[in-house]
């Protein structure tokens, strides 16, 4: 077997997350009102999009980012949450719904994913951070 038999996974991965891309750049102007940035890393196999953020409460800015992935040996939010007896909210919702519900118009339950992934990779973050230092 060749070193070229891969090209086609590779091709793949990148050809899905595309399909992806301008929902989710959608979904992130509506959050901020800002057009966000894309990058593209095929080393990582991911797309990230990020779109500047201003607080509402005017103490600081930052940025709502979304990285879309092709899932190959990566660790999944949800099983170290669960060691971590940390609980994902909402519960029972995973990313594969998503699509779905974009096309239903649902757009408050993926916002409330989305919210409920970031408060818990922040959970996450909290509990491994000691490990860190």
């Amino acid at each position: 077997m060749t070193g070229t038999a891969a090209l086609p996974a590779a091709t793949d991965w990148k050809a899905a997350l595309e399909r992806l891309v301008p929902s989710v750049a959608q979904l992130l102007h509506r959050a901020t009102g800002q057009e966000p940035v894309r990058m593209s890393r095929p080393a990582t196999r991911d797309i990230t999009l990020t779109a500047p953020l201003t607080f509402p409460d005017g103490i600081g800015r930052g940025a709502l980012v979304a990285t879309l992935f092709a899932y190959r040996g990566a660790v999944r939010l949800d099983i170290v949450a669960e060691l971590l007896g940390l609980s994902k909210s909402p519960p029972g919702m995973d990313g594969s719904q998503v699509l779905g519900l974009w096309r239903a118009g649902r757009v408050e339950e993926i916002e409330a994913y989305c919210l409920g992934d970031v408060r818990l990779v922040y959970e996450v973050f909290l509990r491994i951070e000691g490990f860190f230092r």
